[in-house]
């Protein structure tokens, strides 16, 4: 039967009321009546009876149908993923033989918008079918992206997004599972041939010092998605024989990662080749282009996409077999986000070319910038003074998203700060670099200095002085209300992200000027001046404290920063080592569940020690 032979026949059994079956290479549906009263149970009541019943209806309400809803009736293998869909998706179910239904508020699916089958589903002519379901024309005629089909063994769904709204979204996604030798193998001809793919990876023992490869998951050109099962001795075996000197080692690969520092750790430094970083792409955007502190992959994807999605599974145990349906979904979308991602941000990226860059047109812009600058500054500083003389004054260990924690620390030796750094970040997957200055140097052992230069970041540091905006007539007083903590968090983050706008935009501009002065070989012009140089090197406190020779336990400055990972025990036990008088220091944390690998993921934690 054709597509429009099986349109026609569904939408006969619509208009006749009748029960009815229709069947076609594309889609098996079962049409009937049910009636009208419906008991509900609570929410609780759902997984309980859904997972006793396979059969399960899914309905919408009767009130745009007529006299009673029309029943799509479906036979599913796996119901607590059908539970899953019904609870994010906001769909309507009955269980057959119970006399109960389970429906979340707001009820109802729009067939037009979104739909859930089981069986053999295929994306084409699917939004054609849901319109003739219902007796609607579609809105959607298109062919559905495969991007939203999912099948795995013994189910297979389907999901058409809201064409608006926020949607959270954990299936829907097509893949392919490899766990044998041979699949692997023929994924590896595949993929040898691609110029460019997008790979995410999951361990088993993450956060240990020994975490186990037990997913490697990638997106091809093609569109394809495959997740691959290297955890076993066998497919370990046929992952590192063939798959990583073709695949991973290839230098021709393009691939992308969403932290790619986490993926060249457990992919093997000296491996992986042509690894690229779409954290790095995001972070190199001004902030007025991406308005985002945190980089990680959920807060872009709401960011870019509107889509709500679920991490949980980040922190899961990965080693266990067999896999849960849920954790293989949320594995195949890690590399089609990191794709997505990559596309969106790409148009973003803009560059100058010096020779051909207006300087009077770069001079113009960041003098009109300084006065909201300025303005922007003493707001932001303002509210923030105020926060902290409040908690001061009132002994105040946090109010709403501030933490207000009294510093005795002036330096710390090396290895105290090297061990609690390990304790906090076993895997190595986010960077405690310090300063390492010319003395410091002379404290590691042979080689130590090279190892660290080739390791660490070696910076040219050149001053560069330019224009400030004229001096204000006041500045502002913030009146905080102590009985709104929240709302005094809220217009702080508003009046950050307004300075970290202007502030982002300014940075380009100077970051312009310099280059262009540098390709003009011009020391001085229009307010701007560049002075002299000297080279400045940072590197991780791990490193640094590996290098050190036998007895030696030099101190170093302990970065503000590292206080978002460390523990109010670790920064207890850190101050015993320095005498010094109590200083208080506030810091502002709106993610305060994010682990270091999550920190290292954001603009401030490559920022300022304190802000202001």
């Amino acid at each position: 039967m054709s597509s429009r032979t099986g349109v026609s026949a569904v939408r006969s059994a619509v208009d006749s009321g009748a029960d009815s079956s229709v069947t076609s290479a594309r889609l098996a549906v079962t049409l009937e009546k049910i009636g009208e009263e419906q008991a509900k149970v609570t929410k609780k009541d759902i997984p309980r009876n859904l997972s006793h019943h396979p059969d399960t209806r899914w309905q919408r309400p009767s009130s745009r149908l007529g006299e009673a809803p029309l029943t799509l009736r479906l036979r599913v293998a796996d119901t607590s993923e059908l539970r899953r869909w019904m609870l994010q998706f906001g769909l309507q179910a009955e269980v057959p033989g119970t006399g109960v239904a389970a429906s979340r508020a707001g009820g109802g699916v729009s067939a037009r918008r979104r739909m859930c089958m089981a069986g053999k589903v295929f994306a084409d002519r699917v939004a054609e079918y849901a319109g003739a379901l219902f007796g609607q024309p579609a809105r959607t005629p298109r062919k559905v992206p495969e991007s939203f089909v999912r099948t795995s063994p013994g189910a297979a769904l389907l999901y058409l997004p809201p064409m608006s709204a926020t949607t959270p979204v954990s299936a829907g996604i097509q893949y392919r599972f490899h766990d044998t030798p041979a699949t692997l193998a023929a994924l590896t001809e595949a993929a040898a041939r691609q110029h460019r793919i997008w790979i995410d990876t999951e361990l088993a023992d993450w956060n240990t010092p020994h975490p186990r490869l037990s997913l490697i998951q990638m997106r091809l050109e093609d569109g394809s998605i495959h997740v691959v099962d290297v955890l076993s001795p066998e497919m370990a075996a046929a992952y590192r024989e063939a798959f990583v000197p073709r695949v991973i080692a290839a230098p021709q690969i393009e691939k992308w990662a969403h932290y790619a520092r986490f993926e060249r750790r457990v992919l093997g430094p000296d491996a992986v080749q042509g690894l690229h970083c779409t954290f790095e792409l995001a972070r190199s955007l001004p902030y007025y282009r991406l308005p985002l502190r945190s980089l990680k992959l959920a807060a872009l994807v709401h960011h870019l996409f509107d889509e709500a999605i679920d991490k949980s599974y980040q922190k899961a145990d990965w080693g266990r077999r067999p896999l849960h349906p849920e954790q293989l979904d949320y594995a195949a979308w890690d590399p089609e986000w990191c794709y997505r991602i990559h596309q969106r941000l790409q148009p973003l990226v803009q560059s100058w070319d010096p020779a051909t860059d207006d300087p009077d047109a770069i001079q113009r812009r960041y003098v009109g910038l300084l006065p909201g600058l300025r303005d922007a500054k003493h707001w932001r500083t303002a509210i923030w003074d105020s926060i902290k003389a409040f908690m001061v004054a009132g002994e105040r260990e946090r109010f709403s998203d501030f933490l207000l924690q009294m510093r005795v620390i002036r330096t710390v030796p090396i290895p105290a700060l090297a061990a609690a750094v390990a304790e906090v970040d076993p895997m190595q997957v986010a960077e405690f670099a310090v300063p390492v200055p010319a003395a410091l140097l002379e404290s590691l052992r042979p080689g130590g200095d090279v190892a660290l230069r080739e390791a660490g970041q070696e910076t040219i540091v050149t001053r560069f002085l330019t224009p400030r905006a004229p001096r204000a007539p006041g500045k502002p007083i913030y009146d905080l209300d102590p009985e709104a903590p929240e709302r005094v968090a809220s217009e702080f983050a508003a009046a950050d992200d307004e300075h970290r706008k202007v502030e982002s935009e300014r940075q380009e501009l100077k970051d312009r000027m310099r280059a262009w002065m540098e390709h003009a070989k011009v020391n001085e012009w229009g307010g701007f001046e560049i002075s002299d140089s000297s080279p400045r090197l940072r590197a991780d406190v791990r490193m640094v404290a590996d290098w050190l020779r036998d007895g030696e336990r030099p101190s170093t400055g302990l970065p503000g920063r590292f206080l978002l990972a460390f523990s109010p025990r670790q920064i207890a036990a850190l101050s015993e080592y320095v005498d010094g008088a109590l200083s208080p220091v506030m810091r502002w944390r709106p993610d305060r569940s994010a682990v270091p690998i999550e920190l290292a993921q954001s603009r401030d934690w490559h920022g300022d020690d304190e802000a202001p």
